[in-house]
């Protein structure tokens, strides 16, 4: 799959595992849609092309279990709100641009 992510993907509320790793995606990742509501408990987004601030509807996914977002191109701070997720079992940043600590 090339391209952007679909924002349609959003709006399935039930959805639970959302798995895009190794495709050819590209650009910024949804900076404006609320992805907060959904019960999304795994996203993989590594090896792809994105680019931008990592989303801030991340931290406010409470049942997030794994979150892989590996092999992009990622800028910016890895925010303080990491820890408020508190189903967080796997957390994947690597090879990204992305700076600063957290306290888990």
């Amino acid at each position: 799959m090339e391209g952007h992510v679909p924002h349609a993907i959003f709006n399935m509320s039930s959805l639970k595992v959302i798995n895009f790793d190794g495709n050819k995606l590209s650009g910024v990742l949804f900076p404006n849609i609320d992805i907060s509501p959904h019960s999304i408990e795994v996203l993989y987004l590594s090896n792809n092309q994105f680019t931008g601030q990592l989303p801030p509807g991340f931290w406010k996914l409470k049942k997030i279990q794994r979150l892989e977002a590996s092999i992009n191109s990622f800028i910016g701070v890895i925010p303080s709100e990491v820890g408020n997720l508190t189903q967080l079992t796997h957390l994947y940043l690597g090879y990204n641009r992305l700076t600063g600590m957290f306290y888990i």
